[in-house]
């Protein structure tokens, strides 16, 4: 597998014209037909980090355990998915925030079933959890990365998006390539320079000179061009 290019940006999953935007559901295909596939991955932040802060939000309430959630709440995720893939939505985020939470339920109902008092643990679980949550998100998205072999992210942003937003995905970002440092299963890809653009012809441009970098890289194994081999 090729070394690859993510391009995460604010146009929606699907095709359009002249090129594809992926959801998150690419990075957990085992299998991806190399005639589907590119070096070059338009990825939606949404599928990644959600605008709509609503089912995080609800978790956040929820991790109290004073009440739950109906059995249906999964399906209450508002990351954007690509419609022609299926009608349930998600992102990375949300999917970690909510693997979280049910861990933290699983803990709390086997310290009640050994006659244990989960009350204090529970509260603690709550204050930590946005930490938790991230956290585990962070380390989620570093083994996608590595398992698609992706070594350059280049993060956009239209001009046209919510400028709320698009901080607080820079910021997510900017969060994870500093933990990722410390990760034991780091990812290898590095982040380049933002660019926030007017039109996606500008990141198609971009992307392309970026893609032509990666390409003139070394192939993994052999010595840089000057040298010598061991």
């Amino acid at each position: 597998m090729n070394n690859k290019l993510l391009v995460l940006c604010d146009e929606l999953p699907g095709e359009h014209d002249g090129y594809t935007v992926k959801d998150s559901r690419y990075f957990k295909q085992i299998y991806v037909d190399p005639a589907e596939d590119s070096d070059r991955i338009f990825m939606c932040w949404d599928s990644i980090i959600p605008e709509d802060r609503a089912f995080i939000n609800a978790l956040m309430h929820y991790v109290r355990l004073t009440e739950f959630p109906e059995p249906g709440f999964f399906l209450d995720q508002r990351g954007a998915m690509d419609p022609a893939s299926g009608t349930i939505r998600g992102s990375l985020q949300e999917e970690s925030y909510l693997n979280t939470y049910n861990g933290i339920v699983t803990r709390a109902l086997q310290l009640a079933k050994a006659g244990e008092d989960p009350t204090g643990e529970v509260l603690d679980y709550a204050v930590q959890y946005p930490f938790l949550a991230n956290s585990r998100f962070y380390e989620y998205f570093s083994k996608l990365l590595n398992d698609k072999c992706v070594i350059r992210i280049l993060p956009t942003f239209s001009n046209k998006s919510d400028r709320n937003i698009t901080f607080y995905r820079a910021k997510m970002l900017e969060a994870w390539q500093s933990q990722n440092q410390f990760m034991d299963e780091k990812a290898a890809a590095q982040v380049l320079p933002t660019i926030c653009y007017d039109s996606f012809g500008e990141v198609l441009e971009k992307s392309v000179d970026e893609l032509l970098k990666i390409y003139s890289l070394p192939l993994w194994g052999e010595p840089e061009q000057g040298t010598p081999a061991k």
